[in-house]
């Protein structure tokens, strides 16, 4: 029984550490690229460069 517990955690461990051979995709700089909240957050910051270089008269 003893053997049979350490061959088991023995392939758990060796399965869980393989790489599976494949390479996955490298993750993006910005997960949220493109959605909606990022878009305000651009145009918030257009519309304050604009007034900021706008002036007062």
């Amino acid at each position: 029984m003893k053997r049979l517990m350490t061959a088991s955690l023995l392939l758990l461990v060796a399965g869980c550490s393989s790489s599976g051979g494949q390479m996955r995709e490298p993750p993006k700089q910005d997960p949220y690229e493109g959605t909606v909240y990022n878009t305000i957050k651009e145009n918030q910051q257009i519309y304050k460069d604009q007034q900021a270089h706008k002036g007062h008269y």
